[in-house]
């Protein structure tokens, strides 16, 4: 969900923050998006004609700087031809 549907996700964050502040109105909004969940229940991604393995590409950087001490460390995983995180 946090990479093939970045809707799903943004919509959960923004109603849980109306669990402090109950009202019919945003109890609307929460019926409404259950809705929705219901209707794009049987939608799936597909991938077809690729082959089915998962690569890891990373990339890290080491600072030489003693005084901080930080790195940064990025990473991709792939399945087929598509970024899965």
């Amino acid at each position: 969900m946090n990479c093939t549907r970045p809707g799903i996700i943004y919509s959960v964050n923004k109603l849980s923050g109306f669990i402090n502040n109950q009202s019919m109105d945003n109890w609307n909004v929460v019926n409404m998006f259950l809705k929705y969940l219901k209707c794009i229940l049987d939608y799936k991604l597909y991938y077809i004609g690729y082959l089915s393995v998962l690569e890891r590409y990373s990339d890290t950087s080491y600072t030489f700087n003693t005084k901080d001490s930080k790195s940064t460390r990025e990473y991709a995983f792939i399945l087929g031809r598509a970024v899965v995180s």
